[in-house]
């Protein structure tokens, strides 16, 4: 009897999966380096390789970092199970075939850069030879020796007035750029790393961030192309334009004014009497003997 509602309870479970199958998805992420930590909507989600899982049609913005390496940040839709294999020394993404081949790779240039033992030499007088360094990046490794430091933002302008086709407009959210950055700190190019509401408001922050100021990335000091993360907050209703990691706030009026926090307020313009606006000789010229007398 126990057995009979056993299979009874199975074939109904059979027809419950077939009749309303599960709609949930999974994602599967590998990198190059390994053990790179993933950030979930900001909620840690372990070292990769991790597993992460939603619903069909389900949105997460997934963040991948490894020092010395640019945060590798994408919006990430579940409509299928997918496996994605990153590079963060590159910050792209290669296919399967491509990642275990340079996984292979860098093992065996692990193994073939492990020092060689040291031969037994008698003593001389004459002074050893210095090494040669070898340069970072080369034969695709990386040199542990070279300390690199990430590009900083220092500096956000005012954005352009609102265009006509962004005038009117409620859209809010953020956005979020992968910026590649020059030696002298301006940005050379950047990439979406979220979807936008609109191809104009895209267009409109990618204008705005290429004037922003960043501190390059350093190789020991030395001043190297870099990447970094520009987030924006956006509110086209309120003309509202935030940078959280400065925290700044820029905004813009219908009339295309920008106004910030730290700007001051101009003072109402009345009358001015001879009290009230005194003058500024040096505005006045040089003064001719005639019309500066000189007191003997």
């Amino acid at each position: 009897m126990v057995y009979r509602i056993s299979g009874i309870c199975f074939v109904v479970a059979m027809i419950f999966l077939m009749v309303n199958p599960v709609d949930a998805r999974w994602l599967i992420i590998n990198t190059l380096p390994e053990n790179a930590s993933v950030l979930v909507d900001a909620v840690s989600a372990g070292l990769t390789p991790v597993r992460l899982e939603g619903n069909d049609g389900e949105r997460m913005v997934v963040t991948v970092s490894l020092e010395p390496f640019a945060d590798f940040v994408f919006e990430y839709v579940f409509e299928a199970n997918r496996v994605m294999f990153i590079d963060l020394e590159q910050r792209v993404e290669v296919d399967e075939d491509t990642y275990w081949q340079r996984k292979t790779n860098a093992n065996t240039l692990q193994i073939a850069h492990e020092p060689a033992k040291e031969p037994v030499m008698e003593p001389t007088h004459e002074p050893a030879e210095e090494p040669v360094e070898e340069p970072a990046g080369a034969q695709g490794g990386v040199n542990p020796d070279v300390r690199l430091v990430k590009p900083v933002l220092q500096e956000v302008t005012d954005p352009d007035p609102l265009p006509a086709d962004l005038i009117g407009k409620q859209d809010k959210g953020i956005s979020i750029f992968a910026v590649q950055i020059r030696r002298d700190g301006s940005v050379i190019d950047m990439k979406p790393m979220t979807e936008m509401p609109d191809d104009a408001i895209r267009l409109y922050l990618q204008r705005w961030v290429k004037t922003w100021k960043f501190n390059p990335a350093t190789a020991n000091g030395v001043s190297v192309e870099g990447v970094a993360q520009a987030k924006i907050l956006f509110d086209l209703e309120k003309g509202s334009f935030a940078v959280p990691v400065l925290g700044v706030e820029k905004r813009v009026s219908m009339a295309g004014e920008v106004d910030t926090a730290s700007d001051p307020e101009p003072e109402p313009l009345g009358e001015a009497t001879a009290e009230e606006t005194p003058v500024d000789e040096g505005m006045l010229g040089e003064a001719t003997a005639e019309e500066t007398p000189v007191d003997e």
